[in-house]
C-alpha cells in the first residue's frame, strides 16, 4: 500500500492512500472525493450492448477502408485509362461512393467511437488496462 506524507511540515500523521480525496492527490474539481468515488464516476453499459456498440464501431471502421479503397481503385482507373467512357463512369461512381457511403460511414464510425469512449464497461476501473 502506498502512503503519502499530508502536511508532515505541520506534523500531521501520515494517511492511507486509500482515504486521501481527490483534491489532495491533485485532481481538479475532485474535491472531497476519495479515489474509489472518482472511479465509480462515468456510466457503464452491460456487456451485451457494449460487445453490440464494439462490433458495429469494427463493421463500420473496415467498411470506411473498404470505401476508402475502391475510390482508390476508381481513382487510379480513370487517371490511367485512356477510354472517355471509362475515364466519365470512373468519376461518376466516385461521386456516388464519396457523398453516399464514405459520409455516412464515416459518422456511424464516428458515432460509435464516442459512444465507446467515455462509457465502461461493467466492473471496468477505466484505467485502460485489463484485468
Amino acid at each position: 500500500m502506498y502512503l503519502r506524507a499530508v502536511g508532515t511540515s505541520r506534523g500531521h500523521e501520515r494517511r492511507d492512500a486509500g482515504t486521501l480525496t481527490g483534491a489532495e492527490w491533485g485532481y481538479p474539481g475532485t474535491r472531497g472525493l476519495t479515489p474509489a468515488a472518482r472511479r465509480s464516476t462515468g456510466w457503464r453499459l452491460s456487456p451485451a450492448l457494449r460487445k453490440g456498440i464494439l462490433t458495429a464501431h469494427i463493421v463500420t471502421a473496415v467498411s470506411w477502408i473498404g470505401v476508402d479503397i475502391v475510390l482508390l481503385v476508381l481513382a487510379l482507373t480513370a487517371l490511367t485509362s485512356t477510354d472517355p467512357r471509362t475515364v466519365a463512369a470512373s468519376y461518376v461512381a466516385i461521386g456516388a461512393f464519396a457523398i453516399v457511403l464514405l459520409v455516412s460511414a464515416g459518422v456511424l464510425t464516428l458515432a460509435t467511437g464516442l459512444l465507446l469512449g467515455p462509457a465502461r464497461a461493467g466492473g471496468s476501473s477505466g484505467t485502460g488496462g485489463s484485468r
